[in-house]
């Protein structure tokens, strides 16, 4: 076996991995927002669901209502929020990167179950 060929594998492993890497989601933005009742206005403080194309986020909003959270910008996202005392909510955003160096507001409204 030349000296060639038994470096040939490592080096296929490391194209694959550099390609892989600079291909990646470089460029990130924050979304943030607020979660409010959407009768009273009221900040409310609940787990919140990010999911994109078998990803999944969890982050919570805080007693005043608030969160924020950074992710791969030009991608879309579906929005879940479960909490016993409202309505499933669910929503849907696309993340461009336009205004980069801006965070990407999106507040979530729940209304209460009757």
């Amino acid at each position: 076996m030349t000296n060639f060929s038994k470096i040939l594998p490592v080096l296929f492993i490391f194209i694959c991995l550099t390609f892989a890497f600079t291909t990646s989601d470089k460029t990130q933005r924050t979304i943030e927002g607020r979660v409010l009742d959407a009768t009273t206005q009221e900040p409310v403080e609940t787990e919140i669901v990010l999911y994109r194309q078998g990803q999944t986020w969890h982050i919570k909003s805080t007693d005043k209502g608030w969160y924020a959270i950074s992710l791969p910008s030009e991608k879309a996202y579906a929005v879940k929020v479960y909490n016993a005392e409202y309505k499933k909510h669910v929503s849907a955003f696309y993340l461009n990167v336009d205004e980069a160096t801006d965070a990407f507001e999106h507040d979530i409204l729940l209304a209460p179950t009757e």
